[in-house]
């Protein structure tokens, strides 16, 4: 637990407050308690959810729910896990991230995936800045270890994964799959990884924003919140540390890399990993397309049912993971 405030922990944490209260309601922003009574439901679209099984002890938020296609828990799928965006200090796996434009949409987006053939997992975590990095990529871990663990128990197919998620969620998604390959990169951040890289078929990038040159204020004290310290942009050994492109040698996961278009750092980050790929050879997509089209903001894919430029990325990102599972 964090005990050092910053200005950034000043700036954050009133707005943190506000925003939770609005999008969680009395809940606390990190518990040990589940959010929300575990139990199975089976929904009117045919999908079945499972709600807040506990995949971690040592910190709070470590709850996850699971989306399956039908009422059959028994049949092996691949599984696809997301993680919530929301800048490492909002956010949740059913109101999803409150600073994207699909904000709410996240039940949506994980029962459709889950609709085309996937069992689908979506992780809570515990957020800065009373926990901060690398507790997140500690969580990710735990619960990739959990799920492996289980996979019987809960009808998943741990040699099939896609790991992904949501700005925040797909930084954690990023950096994860560097720690994977790179065991230095590992110790670095100061994480042992308990699964083997093979059983990720692909990350699912949506929106990471892990190349701080463009930063603005809000970013910054964000990050600053998640890295215990104010103006973290400026500093040459957290942006080296939280930026996998200079820790990605000649391999890594195969990904679909996503950016919207209103803001800079999304598409920088994007744009990096995708010449890193391209570098080293290792199969990628990134799919942007430009404000010609539509003025895209961020978290725009999470808006597939109403936007013809958002139902083209779910669909791209849909092809992708049924190109990698028939390579897997």
């Amino acid at each position: 637990m964090s005990e050092k405030v910053l200005e950034s922990d000043l700036k954050c944490i009133p707005i943190q407050k506000i925003v939770f209260a609005k999008t969680c309601g009395s809940a606390p922003v990190n518990s040990f308690e589940p959010r929300n009574a575990p139990g199975e439901h089976l929904r009117e679209d045919g999908v079945l959810y499972v709600n807040d099984v506990c995949y971690g002890e040592k910190y709070p938020n470590s709850h996850l729910d699971i989306y399956y296609p039908d009422g059959d828990k028994t049949k092996k799928r691949p599984t696809m896990i997301y993680l919530h965006g929301g800048g490492m200090i909002f956010g949740d796996k059913i109101s999803g991230d409150p600073l994207a434009e699909g904000t709410g949409s996240d039940i949506a987006f994980c029962a459709e995936v889950a609709k085309k053939g996937y069992n689908v997992v979506s992780a809570n975590y515990a957020l800065a800045p009373e926990y901060r990095f690398p507790v997140q990529l500690e969580q990710v871990d735990k619960m990739l270890q959990y799920l492996t663990e289980n996979q019987e128990l809960y009808g998943l197919d741990m040699e099939c994964v896609f790991l992904g998620g949501g700005s925040a969620g797909a930084c954690l998604s990023e950096i994860y799959g560097a720690m994977l390959v790179n065991p230095e990169y590992a110790e670095k951040i100061g994480v042992t990884v308990s699964i083997r890289k093979e059983q990720i078929a692909g990350l699912l990038i949506d929106e990471a924003a892990l190349s701080v040159r463009h930063y603005e204020e809000n970013m910054d004290a964000m990050f600053g919140c998640w890295m215990g310290a104010d103006k973290p942009s400026k500093r040459e050994d957290i942006t080296t540390l939280l930026d996998p492109t200079k820790w990605i040698g000649d391999t890594y996961i195969p990904s679909f890399i996503n950016s919207s278009n209103m803001e800079i750092w999304f598409r920088d980050s994007a744009e990096d990993l995708a010449a890193a790929l391209e570098k080293n050879g290792t199969d990628y997509e990134f799919f942007i397309r430009g404000q010609e089209c539509d003025k895209l903001e961020h978290g725009y894919m999470k808006r597939f049912a109403s936007n013809e430029y958002a139902k083209e990325c779910f669909d791209h990102m849909l092809q992708f993971m049924e190109r990698r599972t028939a390579v897997q």
